[in-house]
């Protein structure tokens, strides 16, 4: 019922009166460019991913995949993938995480993919997120 998802997830979007702010956080494109997130999001809909663990990317695949094939060529629809990279370990090794993940991605997703060398904790509370897993 859920696709091969550990948690389902809601078939309707949030009225928007009561959704949250999307936070403003900096990160580097996989294109190698520092990059704020507000920046990416100002003025376009956007279906953003956040992915916390490898486990994530598959899943975070299923729901742009058929986006990106709906709303291809609209110049005011975008996605944005997020990884979230935590640890002090990882931080220190920013050019080889961005290397790897680049071999993962598929170069014509890298203007779209921000990755965060973060804690995720602030973004998780502020858009109330519950899954850990992902």
């Amino acid at each position: 019922a859920t696709g091969g998802k550990l948690f389902e997830s809601s078939e309707k979007l949030l009225v928007a009166a009561s959704s949250k702010p999307f936070p403003s956080f900096d990160g580097v494109q996989l294109l190698g460019q520092p990059q704020n997130s507000m920046t990416i999001l100002r003025g376009k809909v956007t279906l953003v991913t956040i992915c916390l663990r490898e486990i994530a990317r598959p899943m975070a695949i299923s729901w742009t995949k058929p986006f990106v094939e709906k709303f291809k060529g609209d110049l005011h629809v975008q996605v944005l993938d997020i990884f979230f990279v935590e640890g002090i370990l990882y931080r220190m090794m920013q050019g080889l995480m961005l290397s790897m993940m680049k071999k993962q991605v598929p170069p014509e997703s890298w203007k779209s993919s921000l990755v965060a060398f973060s804690g995720i904790e602030d973004v998780r509370k502020e858009l109330d997120m519950k899954n850990r897993l992902v």
